[in-house]
């Protein structure tokens, strides 16, 4: 029957599990000392340095696997303490910042809506189109709109032509008064002298 130790030195026989093995558990050891406040890192250090140093029972090995922890343990507190802070005061002046352009863009547009509320009302009304434009039109729309849209374009057909009639009664009209006017005299159209 095997016992613990010697399934601890079958299992580092292995180069990937070496590997893997030296790896991991720094990084597991440090994630999980960054979740955790300093005094339980302490305890948590604590223990590992104990578990390896009886569980080799003082051998050189497990005096190397307890500068291995600190080192660990101290490169966890050394980036803690410089990462976390300029992380910090990073974050909050970027915040305040933000917060600074976003007072500053509000008391923007409640200015221009005071001074120019028709302005402010066109360009939320085209906001609206643009957004209602971007939703497909759905088959009940399409029918709805063909009929309306063919009344409209039958309405103003008829009111094109009125207006294209209208207006070439008229420009006939002027034509045939100048026509017969054609020995105008030095005086302008209106009856008075050219300056």
């Amino acid at each position: 029957m095997s016992g613990p130790l010697e399934n601890y030195k079958n299992y580092h026989q292995n180069k990937i599990n070496i590997l893997i093995h030296q790896t991991c558990i720094p990084l597991l050891l440090m994630s999980f000392y960054a979740c955790i406040p300093y005094y339980l890192s302490i305890f948590v250090n604590l223990f590992y340095c104990l578990n390896f140093l009886l569980f080799d029972l003082f051998s050189k090995r497990s005096k190397g696997s307890l500068i291995y922890m600190n080192f660990i343990y101290f490169g966890h507190v050394f980036l803690k303490e410089n990462f976390s802070k300029s992380a910090s005061e990073t974050y909050n002046r970027y915040q305040d910042l933000a917060t600074e352009k976003y007072h500053k863009g509000k008391e923007v547009v409640v200015e221009g809506y005071d001074q120019n509320p028709l302005l402010a009302c066109g360009l939320a009304f085209g906001a609206g189109l643009v957004f209602g434009a971007m939703f497909p039109v759905a088959k009940r729309e399409q029918e709805l709109l063909r009929e309306s849209a063919t009344r409209l374009r039958d309405s103003l057909d008829d009111q094109t032509a009125h207006f294209v009639n209208q207006t070439t009664d008229a420009v006939e009209d002027v034509t045939e008064k100048v026509k017969g006017h054609e020995n105008i005299p030095d005086k302008g159209i209106d009856g008075q002298l050219p300056h």
